[in-house]
Protein backbone atom coordinates (compact mmCIF):
# COMPACT_ATOMS: atom_id res chain seq x y z
CA UNK A 1 0.00 0.00 0.00
CA UNK A 2 2.63 2.05 0.93
CA UNK A 3 4.31 1.75 -2.54
CA UNK A 4 1.68 2.61 -4.43
CA UNK A 5 0.72 5.79 -2.26
CA UNK A 6 4.37 6.66 -3.40
CA UNK A 7 3.96 5.29 -7.39
CA UNK A 8 1.02 8.05 -7.18
CA UNK A 9 3.18 10.47 -5.66
CA UNK A 10 5.88 10.22 -8.12
CA UNK A 11 2.94 10.24 -11.04
CA UNK A 12 1.70 13.72 -9.75
CA UNK A 13 5.26 15.27 -9.30
CA UNK A 14 5.81 13.75 -13.03
CA UNK A 15 2.39 15.10 -14.31
CA UNK A 16 3.19 18.94 -12.26
CA UNK A 17 6.83 18.88 -13.64
CA UNK A 18 5.92 17.80 -17.05
CA UNK A 19 3.10 20.56 -17.21
CA UNK A 20 5.35 23.38 -15.81
CA UNK A 21 7.91 22.45 -18.93
CA UNK A 22 5.20 22.69 -21.55
CA UNK A 23 3.71 26.25 -20.61
CA UNK A 24 7.47 27.69 -20.43
CA UNK A 25 8.24 26.34 -24.10
CA UNK A 26 4.85 27.72 -24.86
CA UNK A 27 5.53 30.72 -23.63
CA UNK A 28 8.79 31.47 -24.92
CA UNK A 29 7.44 30.57 -28.11
CA UNK A 30 5.08 33.00 -28.39
CA UNK A 31 7.50 35.80 -27.03
CA UNK A 32 9.29 34.62 -30.24
CA UNK A 33 6.33 34.87 -32.28
CA UNK A 34 5.26 38.24 -31.43
CA UNK A 35 8.95 39.43 -31.68
CA UNK A 36 9.39 38.34 -35.05
CA UNK A 37 6.28 38.10 -36.53
CA UNK A 38 6.59 40.71 -38.91
CA UNK A 39 9.98 39.04 -40.44
CA UNK A 40 11.20 36.42 -42.52
CA UNK A 41 14.10 35.63 -40.46
CA UNK A 42 14.43 32.09 -38.74
CA UNK A 43 17.97 31.93 -37.28
CA UNK A 44 18.73 32.89 -34.09
CA UNK A 45 19.75 36.63 -32.43
CA UNK A 46 22.13 37.09 -29.50
CA UNK A 47 20.23 40.22 -29.38
CA UNK A 48 16.92 41.89 -30.17
CA UNK A 49 16.68 46.06 -29.76
CA UNK A 50 13.47 47.81 -30.47
CA UNK A 51 11.85 50.69 -29.82
CA UNK A 52 8.86 51.19 -26.69
CA UNK A 53 7.24 53.79 -24.83
CA UNK A 54 9.79 56.35 -26.07
CA UNK A 55 12.83 53.92 -25.05
CA UNK A 56 15.13 52.10 -27.40
CA UNK A 57 15.36 48.43 -25.44
CA UNK A 58 17.91 45.67 -25.77
CA UNK A 59 16.63 42.24 -25.32
CA UNK A 60 18.85 39.55 -24.72
CA UNK A 61 18.04 36.41 -27.29
CA UNK A 62 19.12 33.80 -24.64
CA UNK A 63 17.50 35.21 -21.59
CA UNK A 64 14.49 37.01 -23.45
CA UNK A 65 15.24 39.78 -20.42
CA UNK A 66 15.98 43.08 -21.05
CA UNK A 67 19.60 43.90 -20.49
CA UNK A 68 19.92 47.58 -21.54
CA UNK A 69 17.62 50.58 -22.18
CA UNK A 70 17.82 54.25 -23.07
CA UNK A 71 16.60 56.95 -25.03
CA UNK A 72 20.21 57.05 -27.16
CA UNK A 73 20.50 54.35 -30.29
CA UNK A 74 24.68 55.38 -30.30
CA UNK A 75 25.07 54.60 -26.64
CA UNK A 76 22.98 51.19 -27.06
CA UNK A 77 25.48 49.85 -29.82
CA UNK A 78 28.59 51.10 -27.98
CA UNK A 79 27.14 49.40 -24.93
CA UNK A 80 26.76 46.19 -26.95
CA UNK A 81 30.32 46.41 -28.78
CA UNK A 82 32.31 47.56 -25.54
CA UNK A 83 30.16 44.85 -23.17
CA UNK A 84 31.36 41.94 -25.91
CA UNK A 85 35.02 44.09 -26.29
CA UNK A 86 37.29 41.48 -27.69
CA UNK A 87 35.01 39.29 -28.74
CA UNK A 88 33.43 40.41 -31.26
CA UNK A 89 32.84 37.30 -33.51
CA UNK A 90 29.40 35.47 -34.75
CA UNK A 91 27.35 38.55 -32.77
CA UNK A 92 23.89 38.59 -34.44
CA UNK A 93 22.06 41.71 -33.83
CA UNK A 94 18.41 42.09 -34.89
CA UNK A 95 17.29 45.69 -35.08
CA UNK A 96 13.40 46.03 -35.54
CA UNK A 97 11.91 48.14 -37.78
CA UNK A 98 11.44 51.86 -36.25
CA UNK A 99 13.41 55.24 -36.01
CA UNK A 100 16.49 55.51 -34.90
CA UNK A 101 18.56 59.12 -33.76
CA UNK A 102 22.34 58.41 -34.10
CA UNK A 103 23.93 61.60 -32.18
CA UNK A 104 27.53 60.48 -32.64
CA UNK A 105 30.25 58.14 -34.71
CA UNK A 106 29.81 54.46 -34.11
CA UNK A 107 32.78 52.57 -34.76
CA UNK A 108 32.46 48.46 -35.26
CA UNK A 109 36.50 47.82 -34.47
CA UNK A 110 37.99 44.54 -34.91
CA UNK A 111 34.96 42.62 -35.76
CA UNK A 112 34.42 39.37 -37.28
CA UNK A 113 31.17 37.66 -38.36
CA UNK A 114 29.38 40.01 -36.45
CA UNK A 115 25.86 40.43 -38.54
CA UNK A 116 23.59 43.84 -37.80
CA UNK A 117 20.43 42.59 -39.83
CA UNK A 118 16.68 44.83 -39.83
CA UNK A 119 13.11 44.04 -41.78
CA UNK A 120 13.60 48.13 -42.75
CA UNK A 121 14.44 49.92 -39.44
CA UNK A 122 15.63 53.65 -40.22
CA UNK A 123 18.71 55.46 -39.26
CA UNK A 124 19.20 58.84 -39.29
CA UNK A 125 23.12 58.98 -39.08
CA UNK A 126 22.81 62.95 -38.61
CA UNK A 127 26.06 63.22 -40.76
CA UNK A 128 27.88 61.02 -38.35
CA UNK A 129 29.64 57.45 -39.58
CA UNK A 130 29.00 53.96 -39.18
CA UNK A 131 32.24 52.23 -39.58
CA UNK A 132 33.48 48.81 -40.24
CA UNK A 133 37.52 48.82 -39.16
CA UNK A 134 40.16 46.13 -38.83
CA UNK A 135 43.74 46.90 -37.54
CA UNK A 136 44.04 44.76 -40.36
CA UNK A 137 41.79 42.50 -42.58
CA UNK A 138 42.69 39.69 -40.71
CA UNK A 139 40.82 41.25 -37.38
CA UNK A 140 37.57 42.51 -39.44
CA UNK A 141 36.28 39.97 -41.74
CA UNK A 142 32.86 38.66 -43.01
CA UNK A 143 30.40 41.00 -41.31
CA UNK A 144 27.01 41.68 -42.69
CA UNK A 145 25.10 44.93 -42.36
CA UNK A 146 21.78 44.02 -44.26
CA UNK A 147 18.11 45.51 -44.38
CA UNK A 148 18.41 48.98 -43.08
CA UNK A 149 17.22 52.97 -44.63
CA UNK A 150 20.43 54.82 -43.74
CA UNK A 151 19.92 58.24 -43.95
CA UNK A 152 22.14 61.82 -43.90
CA UNK A 153 25.32 60.22 -43.25
CA UNK A 154 28.07 57.58 -44.19
CA UNK A 155 29.22 53.87 -44.13
CA UNK A 156 33.10 53.67 -43.96
CA UNK A 157 34.60 49.49 -44.66
CA UNK A 158 38.15 50.00 -43.91
CA UNK A 159 40.95 47.35 -43.97
CA UNK A 160 38.12 44.84 -43.99
CA UNK A 161 37.67 41.67 -45.57
CA UNK A 162 34.60 40.01 -47.32
CA UNK A 163 32.35 43.04 -45.79
CA UNK A 164 28.73 42.25 -47.03
CA UNK A 165 26.30 45.23 -47.40
CA UNK A 166 22.84 44.02 -48.22
CA UNK A 167 19.13 45.07 -49.08
CA UNK A 168 19.91 48.62 -48.05
CA UNK A 169 18.27 51.94 -48.57
CA UNK A 170 20.87 55.30 -49.02
CA UNK A 171 19.06 58.82 -48.81
CA UNK A 172 20.42 61.69 -48.64
CA UNK A 173 24.00 61.85 -48.12
CA UNK A 174 27.44 63.28 -49.06
CA UNK A 175 29.35 60.42 -48.88
CA UNK A 176 27.37 57.09 -48.63
CA UNK A 177 29.64 53.92 -48.99
CA UNK A 178 33.30 54.58 -48.68
CA UNK A 179 36.10 51.82 -48.80
CA UNK A 180 39.02 52.84 -47.32
CA UNK A 181 43.07 51.37 -46.97
CA UNK A 182 44.60 53.24 -43.68
CA UNK A 183 46.72 49.56 -42.85
CA UNK A 184 46.80 46.99 -45.52
CA UNK A 185 43.73 46.33 -47.91
CA UNK A 186 39.77 46.25 -48.36
CA UNK A 187 39.13 43.18 -50.60
CA UNK A 188 36.15 41.00 -51.40
CA UNK A 189 33.61 43.56 -50.70
CA UNK A 190 30.02 42.77 -51.35
CA UNK A 191 27.23 45.22 -52.25
CA UNK A 192 24.14 43.76 -53.13
CA UNK A 193 20.73 45.14 -54.10
CA UNK A 194 20.88 48.50 -52.15
CA UNK A 195 18.98 51.84 -53.80
CA UNK A 196 21.00 55.41 -53.77
CA UNK A 197 18.91 58.47 -53.82
CA UNK A 198 20.42 61.63 -53.98
CA UNK A 199 23.61 60.55 -53.04
CA UNK A 200 26.58 63.69 -54.10
CA UNK A 201 28.64 60.43 -54.08
CA UNK A 202 27.29 56.69 -54.15
CA UNK A 203 30.37 54.38 -53.86
CA UNK A 204 34.03 55.79 -53.46
CA UNK A 205 37.17 53.68 -53.47
CA UNK A 206 39.56 55.99 -52.09
CA UNK A 207 43.04 56.81 -52.24
CA UNK A 208 45.28 54.73 -49.39
CA UNK A 209 46.56 56.45 -46.49
CA UNK A 210 48.80 55.44 -43.68
CA UNK A 211 50.11 52.12 -44.42
CA UNK A 212 47.33 50.88 -46.47
CA UNK A 213 47.54 49.39 -49.97
CA UNK A 214 46.03 50.31 -53.21
CA UNK A 215 43.87 46.96 -53.45
CA UNK A 216 39.80 47.15 -53.40
CA UNK A 217 40.52 43.98 -55.40
CA UNK A 218 37.18 41.45 -55.65
CA UNK A 219 34.67 43.41 -55.05
CA UNK A 220 31.34 43.22 -56.52
CA UNK A 221 28.09 46.08 -56.90
CA UNK A 222 25.28 43.84 -58.07
CA UNK A 223 21.74 44.82 -58.23
CA UNK A 224 22.45 48.46 -57.31
CA UNK A 225 20.58 51.26 -57.98
CA UNK A 226 21.73 55.54 -58.51
CA UNK A 227 19.56 58.21 -58.57
CA UNK A 228 21.48 61.38 -58.88
CA UNK A 229 19.37 64.62 -58.22
CA UNK A 230 22.11 66.93 -57.56
CA UNK A 231 24.57 68.77 -59.59
CA UNK A 232 28.56 67.40 -59.05
CA UNK A 233 26.56 63.89 -57.92
CA UNK A 234 28.75 60.89 -58.73
CA UNK A 235 27.76 57.46 -58.68
CA UNK A 236 30.38 55.66 -58.58
CA UNK A 237 34.28 57.22 -58.09
CA UNK A 238 37.72 55.45 -58.51
CA UNK A 239 39.87 57.84 -56.71
CA UNK A 240 43.61 58.30 -58.20
CA UNK A 241 46.28 54.97 -56.78
CA UNK A 242 43.00 52.74 -55.48
CA UNK A 243 42.99 49.77 -57.29
CA UNK A 244 39.55 48.42 -57.64
CA UNK A 245 40.56 45.58 -59.66
CA UNK A 246 39.16 42.23 -61.13
CA UNK A 247 35.85 43.12 -59.46
CA UNK A 248 32.10 43.02 -60.74
CA UNK A 249 29.00 45.89 -61.55
CA UNK A 250 26.01 44.03 -63.03
CA UNK A 251 23.28 45.08 -63.13
CA UNK A 252 23.23 48.50 -61.98
CA UNK A 253 21.49 51.16 -63.25
CA UNK A 254 22.49 55.30 -62.94
CA UNK A 255 19.50 57.51 -63.20
CA UNK A 256 20.54 61.45 -63.76
CA UNK A 257 19.55 64.60 -65.13
CA UNK A 258 15.82 64.43 -63.58
CA UNK A 259 16.28 67.23 -60.94
CA UNK A 260 19.96 68.75 -62.02
CA UNK A 261 21.03 68.62 -65.94
CA UNK A 262 24.33 69.67 -65.26
CA UNK A 263 27.58 67.77 -64.17
CA UNK A 264 26.37 64.70 -63.14
CA UNK A 265 28.69 61.23 -63.57
CA UNK A 266 27.71 57.34 -63.64
CA UNK A 267 31.03 56.08 -63.11
CA UNK A 268 34.02 58.88 -62.43
CA UNK A 269 37.36 56.57 -62.93
CA UNK A 270 40.91 58.50 -61.86
CA UNK A 271 42.43 55.02 -60.55
CA UNK A 272 42.37 51.54 -61.69
CA UNK A 273 39.41 49.22 -62.66
CA UNK A 274 41.53 46.72 -64.60
CA UNK A 275 40.33 43.63 -64.96
CA UNK A 276 36.88 44.65 -63.32
CA UNK A 277 33.54 43.32 -65.65
CA UNK A 278 30.91 45.90 -66.03
CA UNK A 279 27.65 43.59 -67.26
CA UNK A 280 23.89 44.65 -67.81
CA UNK A 281 24.85 48.11 -66.29
CA UNK A 282 22.25 50.78 -68.07
CA UNK A 283 23.32 54.61 -67.53
CA UNK A 284 19.78 56.64 -68.38
CA UNK A 285 19.64 60.72 -68.43
CA UNK A 286 16.25 62.61 -68.14
CA UNK A 287 18.18 65.83 -69.10
CA UNK A 288 16.68 68.13 -71.96
CA UNK A 289 19.46 70.11 -72.18
CA UNK A 290 22.18 68.33 -70.38
CA UNK A 291 25.94 69.66 -69.61
CA UNK A 292 28.75 67.98 -68.36
CA UNK A 293 26.40 64.28 -67.63
CA UNK A 294 28.33 61.68 -68.34
CA UNK A 295 27.92 57.65 -68.52
CA UNK A 296 31.56 57.06 -67.66
CA UNK A 297 34.46 59.68 -67.51
CA UNK A 298 37.95 58.11 -67.49
CA UNK A 299 40.58 60.31 -65.83
CA UNK A 300 44.53 60.76 -67.35
CA UNK A 301 45.99 57.39 -65.47
CA UNK A 302 43.44 55.55 -64.93
CA UNK A 303 42.71 52.04 -66.44
CA UNK A 304 39.51 51.28 -67.71
CA UNK A 305 37.42 48.62 -66.86
CA UNK A 306 35.95 45.81 -69.83
CA UNK A 307 32.51 46.53 -70.86
CA UNK A 308 30.75 43.53 -71.31
CA UNK A 309 27.56 42.42 -72.08
CA UNK A 310 24.24 44.44 -71.68
CA UNK A 311 26.18 47.97 -70.97
CA UNK A 312 23.56 50.85 -72.23
CA UNK A 313 23.37 54.30 -72.64
CA UNK A 314 20.14 55.72 -73.35
CA UNK A 315 18.75 59.25 -72.70
CA UNK A 316 20.05 62.57 -73.27
CA UNK A 317 23.94 62.53 -72.28
CA UNK A 318 26.59 64.91 -72.75
CA UNK A 319 28.67 62.63 -74.03
CA UNK A 320 28.10 58.28 -73.21
CA UNK A 321 31.84 58.23 -71.99
CA UNK A 322 33.87 61.19 -71.97
CA UNK A 323 37.63 59.94 -72.82
CA UNK A 324 39.91 62.97 -73.53
CA UNK A 325 43.02 60.65 -73.02
CA UNK A 326 42.40 58.14 -75.57
CA UNK A 327 42.24 55.45 -73.67
CA UNK A 328 42.01 52.09 -74.78
CA UNK A 329 38.38 50.47 -74.01
CA UNK A 330 37.63 46.86 -73.77
CA UNK A 331 34.38 45.78 -75.47
CA UNK A 332 34.36 41.63 -74.29
CA UNK A 333 36.93 40.56 -76.50
CA UNK A 334 37.34 43.73 -78.43
CA UNK A 335 39.52 46.87 -78.08
CA UNK A 336 37.74 50.35 -79.57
Amino acid sequence: MLLLTRFRSLIKYAIVFITAVIISLTLWNFNLYLLFRNTSYSEDYDYIIYVENGFVKVKNGASGQIDFSGKNFSQILKYLFSFHAGVNEGLKIFIRRAYYNVSCDILLENCKYVKMVSDGAKLNLNGHTLTIKGESWENSNHNNIEGFTIIGGRLIIENSFMTTIKDCIFIDTNETITLLNSNGWTECTTIEHCYFINPKLGITFKTPMNNGTRSYANTEIKQCYFELRREGAVGIYVEPRADFNEGLIQNVRFWMGAMAEFNQTGILVKGSMLNTLMQNVVFESFAKNPEGIYGIILGENCDPPILGHGVVFCGNLTGSISNRYGKWLYWGKWIL
